[in-house]
């Protein structure tokens, strides 16, 4: 791993121990553990990855595995009543903003 991604996660660890959102396990049992990475992001800046699905073997447990199913769907809405009400403001001759933003830590 590249020395700016292992000062990236050291940095954003630290940050998530501190403010609670993160914990340190002093009994590693009966804990599951996932390895973290970092990837480029685009323009500058390092993702976090949270290898969730580490282990992939029908014999070892990871984070994933053990989510029931039903809690675990999620479906894509559609962006078509967004457009509409985009269509709908136009049509009045009112202007319309658009504004599109990355969050840090998405």
């Amino acid at each position: 791993m590249e020395p700016a991604a292992i000062t990236h996660l050291e940095a954003e660890l630290a940050a998530r121990v501190a403010d609670g959102s993160l914990l340190v396990a002093v009994d590693p049992n009966p804990v599951v553990l996932s390895p973290i990475g970092a990837v480029p992001k685009d323009g500058s800046g390092w993702r976090t990855i949270h290898h969730l699905s580490f282990p992939r073997s029908k014999s070892a447990v990871s984070v994933n595995s053990d989510i029931p199913k039903p809690l675990a769907s999620f479906s894509y809405t559609t962006l078509e009543p967004l457009l509409e009400s985009i269509r709908a403001l136009l049509r009045t001759g009112s202007p319309v903003f658009l504004w599109k933003a990355d969050i840090a830590s998405a």
